[in-house]
């Protein structure tokens, strides 16, 4: 069985492209996490104590930059559209523990990060 990758249509390639950039930036987050969680999480008002689920979100973040570059080497445009939708859900998750009075406001630029991600992608998606 042969493992080729498929040579990407131009959009696919420039969607791909979009897609390692958002690998690298959902890495760096896992690795922050996953080592030094204070780092990130005491800046932005989260509470951080000594439990093990922040630094199991930055590794679950590691794996999922690991899908991102998998996916930006396939060059199948279905499948990168996918990355869009799961994208544009984080911000309105992110509004409603907000509004609910369970995290900061600053938890909206991590998902307004994700929609403009999102909106980069799905450019050359269209």
């Amino acid at each position: 069985m042969s493992h080729a990758t498929p040579h990407p249509t131009p959009r696919a390639a420039r969607a791909a492209l979009t897609l390692r950039v958002w690998a690298a930036y959902i890495a760096a987050f896992g690795v922050i996490l996953f080592v030094a969680p204070r780092a990130l999480l005491e800046p932005c008002g989260l509470p951080c104590r000594e439990e093990p689920w922040a630094r199991l979100v930055g590794a679950l973040a590691l794996f999922i930059a690991y899908y991102y570059v998998r996916l930006a080497a396939t060059g199948v445009p279905a499948l990168m559209r996918w990355t869009v939708h799961t994208r544009l859900a984080l911000l309105p998750c992110c509004l409603v523990l907000v509004l609910a009075g369970v995290a900061p406001p600053i938890l909206l630029a991590f998902g307004a990060l994700d929609l403009i991600g999102a909106a980069w992608t799905w450019c050359y998606l269209r």
